[in-house]
């Protein structure tokens, strides 16, 4: 079948696929989108609640997971997810050990330095051992950021002060991996 379109039907057809793909490609809006709630069945990875020290849920909120502790749990993270407005979050992970930490800051951003009055928290145990075909489950009571962490030149063990010690688990046997924020 041949089909004879005019000029004008021909421009007119053009400018409406133009206009879509102008559209499809507007900026995102600077309004945050909250995930949609996502199953865990047939899963692998990280889910749990995020609350404030008032059982309250952590809305906006951030779980971040590093592959390895290398920068302190600082920096950009390997993975990370939004905790919902119900404090519930899901990091869609492969198997593996991976060093977790909760976020909120009190500005809503994702990333950048601590500042009074966000909030952040550990879990229990760090690595987290996600395995093959299961999800672990992590929550997170988050603790208020009192007064940011002033940064010097060096590293975190270098410098005039300090304290040394071995960590160790109930069988006091060394915690491999483990570090200590004080």
């Amino acid at each position: 079948m041949i089909v004879h379109m005019s000029f004008r039907t021909l421009t007119n057809i053009s400018i409406l696929l133009l206009i879509s793909l102008l559209c499809a490609c507007a900026p995102a809006s600077q309004k945050r989108i909250e995930p949609t709630p996502i199953s865990t069945e047939k899963q692998v990875g990280v889910v749990g609640q995020v609350t404030d020290n008032h059982s309250n849920p952590a809305t906006g909120a951030y779980i971040y997971a590093y592959r390895n502790p290398r920068g302190n749990l600082r920096g950009p993270a390997d993975f990370e997810a939004l905790v919902d407005t119900n404090g519930r979050y899901f990091l869609d992970l492969v198997e593996g050990d991976y060093y977790l930490v909760a976020r909120m800051r009190h500005s809503g951003a994702d990333a950048g330095p601590p500042k009074t009055g966000d909030a952040w928290a550990l879990p229990a145990k760090n690595p987290v051992t996600v395995k093959p075909g299961e999800v672990t489950t992590i929550n997170f009571v988050l603790q208020g950021v009192a007064q940011p962490m002033l940064m010097r030149e060096g590293t975190l063990t270098s410098g005039d002060t300090g304290f040394t010690g071995l960590l160790v688990d109930d069988d006091n046997q060394p915690l491999s991996g483990a570090f200590v924020i004080a």
